[in-house]
């Protein structure tokens, strides 16, 4: 298994710089686990116990969920999934991939593990014949399952990890990195409330993800050099520098952003700064907070207003936003690194979130060290009919808990930043 976050950037890799890199379109259904990854629309909540989604930051994000595309419902057993599973072969463009969460509630619900494996080999078989590979990890026990149940559970994973082969089914085995062999429950931590993956056992059960997809998708190199003219982003590789003003010292990258900030901060310092890259492709813009307390979620960074009009988007073209971040260990109270994209008509405005959940608190929050790289990509959205009032908000935040004594200290940086057209 990976032993630590995956760099999604590395030696050879090109940079895109022209036609857009191809992206796989990805699904989930399931039960609760996958009903805990989604929050409705627009916003999706990326960061929140959906294993598969941590290991496509980590990979770069060449997974794209579209909107309607997670379909999870709670307390369902594989059967009643498998009566669902129209919803995902008749999604159109229709997905690659898809990844299930099935038979926790069936040995719950004492379902014989013969009969919950038979559903969801039915499952995968459907999803063959529309094309999909399944992606189905072990089930994982719940704190209050007896003897039995846990006998039971074993023997229906030894069924789902028969069924993987190429092009069929792929199985994550994350169940050495959760499990304890000795009393065979979950090691602490790995559950927020004794049955469901908390941030912290998405962020393990993910390695197990990465290891299992990153061979078979392999679309990384998809960020700008910010050049190009198909980028709508002004100042995409983040250069120039102005002071930012607001509740940050420092400096933040000019022509194209402002400060910004949300939650009145309180106490502690915030400093941004410019910071050179390795690479040399543009440059890094830094965020660092040090006990600094925020009364809402996310603590701001830098904004970037852009009007349609101006940059040639029309009505019915879509859009996706992508930039890379590096995070460093050694935060405490902190959510981590976010992108908000506010789409106003002048009297509406639709927010598209999506949030990378660092940290080192409890299972809520993901302990690392070292610094991660990644790729955080929003939620596509379709531009609408410009009435002349039109905008479009892009914020970059970095931020935490604001309820969490002690306030937040965290340091990211967010470089190569592309909005694009994707349709």
């Amino acid at each position: 298994m990976a032993a630590v976050p995956v760099s999604v950037f590395g030696a050879g890799l090109s940079l895109f710089t022209g036609a857009r890199a191809a992206v796989v379109e990805a699904a989930a259904i399931g039960d609760s686990i996958v009903g805990n990854a989604q929050t409705g629309t627009p916003n999706f909540a990326h960061g929140m116990r959906g294993a598969w989604h941590w290991a496509n930051f980590r990979m770069g994000a060449p997974l794209r969920f579209r909107l309607g595309t997670q379909q999870g419902v709670s307390g369902e057993t594989a059967s009643q999934i498998l009566s669902r599973i129209g919803n995902i072969t008749s999604l159109v463009p229709r997905p690659r991939f898809c990844f299930v969460s099935a038979g926790n509630n069936d040995i719950n619900s004492a379902v014989a593990p013969a009969t919950a494996a038979a559903d969801i080999e039915s499952i995968v078989n459907a999803l063959n014949a529309a094309g999909i590979v399944a992606v189905i990890g072990p089930v994982f026990p719940r704190d209050s399952w007896s003897a039995g149940q846990l006998a039971d559970m074993a023997t229906l994973n030894a069924s789902i990890a028969a069924m993987a082969a190429p092009g069929r089914m792929i199985f994550p085995d994350y169940r050495g990195d959760i499990i304890d062999g000795g009393t065979g429950y979950t090691l602490p931590n790995v559950l927020f409330d004794g049955i469901h993956p908390g941030n912290r056992g998405a962020w393990i059960m993910s390695d197990a993800f990465v290891d299992a997809l990153d061979p078979v998708v392999n679309t990384r190199a998809r960020l700008a050099q910010g050049t190009d003219p198909g980028n709508k982003m002004t100042n995409g590789l983040l250069a120039g520098s102005t002071a930012p003003g607001g509740a940050w010292t420092g400096s933040i990258a000019t022509p194209g952003f402002s400060n910004y900030s949300l939650g009145s901060p309180t106490g502690g310092t915030r400093t941004a700064s410019k910071v050179a890259r390795a690479d040399a492709v543009g440059e890094w813009q830094q965020f660092a907070l040090a006990g600094t307390t925020f009364a809402g979620a996310w603590g701001g960074g830098f904004v970037q207003t852009i009007t349609p009009s101006a940059v040639g988007m029309t009505e019915g073209q879509v859009y996706e936003l992508v930039s890379e971040w590096e995070v460093d260990g050694s935060t405490t109270n902190a959510h981590g690194p976010g992108i908000q994209i506010i789409y106003n008509d002048g009297a509406t405005s639709t927010q598209h979130n999506i949030a990378y959940f660092t940290g080192a608190a409890d299972n809520s929050i993901v302990p690392y060290s070292g610094t991660t790289t990644l790729t955080l990509l929003a939620p596509p959205f379709t531009m609408r009919a410009d009435n002349g009032a039109d905008s479009i908000i892009i914020r970059f935040s970095l931020g935490g808990q604001g309820d969490m004594a002690g306030g937040i200290t965290a340091t990211a940086r967010v470089g190569r930043i592309a909005l694009r057209q994707i349709g």
